[in-house]
Formats: structure tokens, C-alpha cells, sequence
């Protein structure tokens, strides 16, 4: 999923993201970093999750996140269900140095899931696909340790959708769907803890 990414923004983007500037990212005196990631909103919604960045160049990552959760309460009659990857590919604007990155960023982000979400007697479940724009900022707060404060919107789709109701602890079906919109892909408060960032000759 990152490799078909990387390949769409390549492609695509207009912020300088052609393969000639990508590879002149890794041919610009710098070498490479890595950190370690949670998102602490997921975390505040009792989602466990972990993601790492690879820093590149100058101003260029990769990121890759996963979340998930699976909660029964209520004798198994409620359900709060999900399971995420995502993978993100962002250059951060004016980085003209390589030092890990901070600022401002743009990016492409694609993530793919599934959830059961069931809070009444009602509840939802099915898989989900969405590829979109993302932004945002990062802000060092020591040598290792950043937030990184940023967005995701564009195209979600749901598939194998299904919409049910229990009846003594039996799952009824009462509805399938499948759905296309445009919706917020990702919300961010993270925080970055950078493992250790490289440059050709030296080390941060």
C-alpha cells in the first residue's frame, strides 16, 4: 500500500512531487531518520495504535500507522471494533536543512480498514478505503521528542457494509450497503519521538 502511494505521488502531485525531485531528495547531501509514532487522540478514544516515519532528504517521509481495537460490554451486546493501517507520503515546505524536519507539510494518505461499531441496538459494520490530502505541522519540542499536529480529507468508500440489530445475543441483518464520499480521513495530535536522524558524514 506505501509502494502504490509513493508511486501515485510521484505522479501526481503538484508540489514538486515528481520522481526527478524525489530522487534528487536522496541525492542532496542528506542521509536518513526515524521515529517512532502515536497518535494521542486515538489513544484518548481507547484506540491503541503505533506508527514510525522514515525522514528523508531534505523534507521528504514516509509514514506507516496502524490502529486497532475490539471492546464487548454491556454481556456482549455492544461492540467498538476497528482495525486501520494507513501509509502517508508528505514533503514539509522551506526545509533547507537535514535536521529532522519541523513546519509545515503537505501529503498524500491512504489508509484501509474495517470496524464494527455497535452503541444501541443498532450497529454498524464493514470494510473501508479512502485515499486523500493531508496537512499539517510539526513542532520539536526537545533534540527527540515532536507533535505533529495535522489532517487527512478526501475520498472514503465503504464496502460490504451491513447495518444489523441483535435479538438475544443473535446478530440480525437488516440492511447492506456500500458507500462513496468525501470525509475526513485522519485527525492528528502525535506525538514523535525520533530515534536517530543521519546526515551523510554525521549524526544528530
Amino acid at each position: 500500500m506505501g509502494i502504490t502511494l509513493f508511486i501515485l505521488l510521484a505522479s501526481n502531485l503538484p508540489f514538486h512531487a515528481q520522481t526527478s525531485g524525489i530522487v534528487d531528495a536522496f541525492n542532496s547531501g542528506c542521509s536518513q531518520g526515524f521515529a517512532l509514532r502515536t497518535n494521542l487522540l486515538y489513544d484518548l478514544a481507547l484506540i491503541p495504535n503505533l506508527g514510525a516515519e522514515w525522514h528523508f532528504g531534505k523534507g521528504w517521509s514516509v509514514l506507516v500507522d496502524y490502529a486497532w481495537a475490539n471492546y464487548r460490554f454491556d454481556s456482549g451486546k455492544k461492540r467498538y471494533g476497528v482495525s486501520q493501517g494507513s501509509a502517508e507520503i508528505r514533503h514539509y515546505l522551506n526545509r533547507p536543512t537535514c535536521e529532522w524536519p519541523t513546519g509545515f507539510y503537505l501529503g498524500l494518505h491512504g489508509l484501509a480498514g474495517n470496524f464494527n461499531l455497535k452503541f444501541s441496538d443498532t450497529g454498524r459494520q464493514g470494510n473501508h478505503l479512502g485515499l486523500g490530502l493531508s496537512a499539517g505541522y510539526q513542532v520539536r519540542m526537545s533534540s527527540r521528542w515532536f507533535i505533529d499536529l495535522g489532517a487527512a480529507a478526501g475520498w472514503l468508500h465503504v464496502s460490504k457494509g451491513e447495518k444489523y440489530r441483535t435479538d438475544d445475543n443473535l446478530g440480525l441483518w437488516t440492511e447492506d450497503y456500500t458507500r462513496n464520499s468525501f470525509a475526513p480521513l485522519a485527525l492528528r495530535a502525535t506525538l514523535v519521538f525520533c530515534l536517530f536522524n543521519e546526515r551523510k558524514g554525521g549524526s544528530q
